[in-house]
């Protein structure tokens, strides 16, 4: 009895964390997406489909969480057994979105460079190339739409070399945005760029483990707490008859 007890209790509080989480992660992406789509820059689709599957995967994983809670609180077989097969579905979802990740991982450069190529090269003929290259180069207009990404300053210049702009060099390639000086930031946005988004992923993929990890542990105790209902009730039924 005391086993069933602290197995239900667990699986209980996993459940309750899985739905905490889920519901703060939730907020997150929707605030993210709010950010994006109110910058008025015209963000990768991959970036916005991303934010779009994560906010889908999210969604699903709170609602079983939900069901779990009930389920393992209450001792409900149906809902805890919904739960499992449901979050089992899910953990194979995610190991796919871990997968695709570690492989968007080795292509960064090739997903970000045509972006920063572009930008560079449309940087004298439109505001929003102009805004967005400054601000990841180093300089922060004031009023600027990428306000909320300030980790986003890479201090780099051009897309591979400073000279990727031609004649005229813009204000924010200039270390500490000093143009008296003349010394430039020598790195290319497109290798800083690569850089960080690869630690930004690598730090997502861990978690994802971590937590499609804790997912797993959250179906295996659930199983055992279902088998242990299950049998309690058969051994109920039998004593009765």
């Amino acid at each position: 009895m005391c086993g069933y007890r602290v197995l239900r209790i667990t699986a209980s509080v996993i459940n309750s964390l899985l739905l905490i989480t889920g519901i703060v992660l939730i907020v997150l992406c929707i605030i993210t997406e709010n950010v994006l789509l109110n910058s008025a820059f015209d963000f990768d689709v991959h970036l916005q489909g991303f934010l779009t599957a994560a906010l889908a995967i999210y969604c699903c994983m709170t609602i079983v969480a939900l069901i779990g809670v009930c389920g393992t609180c209450y001792a409900k077989i149906c809902l805890i057994i919904t739960a499992v097969i449901t979050l089992v579905m899910i953990i194979f979802t995610e190991v796919s979105c871990i997968i695709a990740g570690c492989v968007l991982h080795e292509n960064i450069r090739n997903w970000i460079g045509p972006f920063i190529e572009k930008s560079v090269k449309d940087y004298w003929k439109h505001s929003n190339s102009s805004v967005l290259m400054d601000f990841i180069q180093s300089n922060v207009r004031n009023g600027s739409e990428l306000k909320d990404f300030s980790l986003l300053q890479l201090h780099c210049c051009g897309s591979t070399l400073p000279s990727n702009y031609g004649e005229f060099t813009p204000y924010s390639c200039y270390l500490n945005d000093d143009i008296v000086s003349g010394k430039l930031h020598t790195v290319g946005c497109i290798d800083a760029a690569t850089v960080f988004l690869k630690r930004v992923l690598t730090i997502f993929l861990c978690i994802g483990a971590g937590f499609t990890f804790l997912q797993g542990v959250d179906v295996m105790l659930s199983y055992m707490l279902y088998l242990k209902i299950k049998r309690s009730n058969a051994f109920a039924s039998t004593e009765f008859q």
